[in-house]
């Protein structure tokens, strides 16, 4: 598994690099409630010691989805597409609070 590279840090900020968009596959976590390892995901949020915020980067295949369910009770949902169709985005469950997709 990659490990998140630390480029620098003070008391007010922290540098992280995950590396080039396509070594996300290199990237797995184990789910903590299938107990699953997932690949092609990596969270930040410890890396760069956020205390309000976490941001993930997900690398999936076309035609693919998450291979987990997973909802959110009050928190939005921001995607940003950097490459490939969005076409499989949308509310289908109706419990994301709201979503937002950026397509760059």
């Amino acid at each position: 598994m990659k490990k998140i590279e630390k480029i620098s840090e003070n008391k007010n900020y922290t540098a992280v690099s995950i590396g080039s968009m396509d070594e996300l596959t290199d990237y797995s976590f184990i789910h903590p409630k299938t107990k699953q390892e997932v690949r092609g995901k990596v969270f930040v949020k410890e890396a760069t010691n956020a205390t309000g915020t976490e941001i993930s980067f997900t690398a999936l295949p076309p035609q693919s989805e998450l291979p987990y369910f997973h909802f959110h009770n009050k928190d939005e949902e921001t995607f940003i597409i950097l490459k490939e169709n969005p076409a499989l985005l949308g509310n289908e469950f109706g419990i994301v609070v709201n979503i937002t997709v950026l397509i760059l």
